[in-house]
């Protein structure tokens, strides 16, 4: 896209790839593919809008339990645009005035009402500033985009929708995003 200079892409390019020299040793038409998705929506793959993330196909034993890859199959590059990278995308069709993400922790409310044909929202943020605001205490999280036109959605997880989506993850390892930056 025009508002990207190639200069700038190929830099996050390069910088990724002395990150992680592992890239050059992956499957290059998946790593060039990568790329391509990258390029076409207009993110770097910098870690904050995209990264191009390796993964080995997993395998099966003969019980049918996934075991580690060890074939000699290169391994896949994937893009994953990031939660910057997601908002960018957002922020770049001309129709959000803004985005907002909270994580909800115990003792807090969310309410959503309709009165004489208005939406209205609120979150009634626990005010004891010992409140317990760690991962534990986590029960959800929701999103509200604010469109040009004043108008508004919101999306709520409960902390069992976040925990089924972060199964489906194939990234489990202790680097992973969901073990450091489970906020996000």
């Amino acid at each position: 896209p025009s508002h990207i200079k190639l200069e700038d892409f190929r830099n996050a390019f390069l910088t990724a790839v002395q990150r992680r020299p592992a890239l050059l040793q992956a499957d290059r038409n998946s790593f060039w593919l990568a790329l391509q998705q990258c390029a076409a929506d207009g993110l770097k793959a910098d870690n904050r809008e995209a990264a191009l993330v390796i993964f080995a196909d997993d395998e099966e034993d003969e019980a049918g339990n996934k075991v580690a890859n060890r074939s000699s199959k290169p391994k896949q590059v994937v893009y994953m645009p990031m939660v910057a990278g997601l908002r960018k995308l957002l922020r770049n069709t001309g129709q959000i005035r803004t985005i907002e993400t909270e994580l909800v922790f115990r003792g807090e409310i969310i309410k959503i009402w309709r009165e004489d044909g208005v939406k209205h929202f609120n979150h009634v943020v626990n005010p004891d500033p010992n409140a317990d605001r760690s991962m534990q205490a986590i029960i959800g999280a929701y999103a509200i985009v604010v469109f040009k036109d004043d108008s508004w959605q919101a999306e709520w997880m409960r902390r069992s929708d976040i925990e089924h989506v972060r199964a489906v993850s194939r990234a489990k390892s202790a680097k992973a995003p969901w073990q450091t930056w489970y906020a996000e």
